[in-house]
């Protein structure tokens, strides 16, 4: 709101104030103003922020179940390609090409370890 200065016609002084606040609910004396404007409206505040904190473990719980969906689905493409190519390795090796035994020998290797690795993941 600007206020003119009487002895100063031409300037104005512009007085702002702004009011923050974090989290979904408003602080106290806030509140009761709300409900003193409009009865009724703490009320429906409460309510929208115990619907949004129930949205939101809803989402995080989804989200978890996803992760540890997706690390099981790992694990297993893992041992299946590192027993796979410990099959190769062994036919190479029945075979007697012996060169033909590296490539599939170190998929193999690092396909188990990745596989072993992440069933021990630590967690946070």
């Amino acid at each position: 709101m600007a206020k003119i200065d009487p002895a100063k016609p031409d300037k104005a002084v512009v007085h702002h104030q702004s009011l923050s606040y974090s989290g979904p609910l408003p602080p106290a004396a806030e509140f009761e103003r709300y409900e003193q404007t409009c009865p009724g409206a703490a009320e429906r505040i409460l309510a929208m922020a115990e619907k949004e904190s129930t949205h939101r473990h809803g989402a995080e719980d989804l989200l978890v179940k996803e992760e540890v969906r997706a690390s099981k689905t790992g694990q297993v493409f893992a041992f299946v390609l590192g027993i796979g190519s410990l099959i190769v390795v062994a036919v190479s090796l029945i075979l007697d090409r012996p060169l033909g035994a590296i490539a599939p020998g170190i998929i193999a290797l690092t396909s188990l370890a990745t596989a072993l690795a992440g069933s021990r993941k630590p967690k946070d």
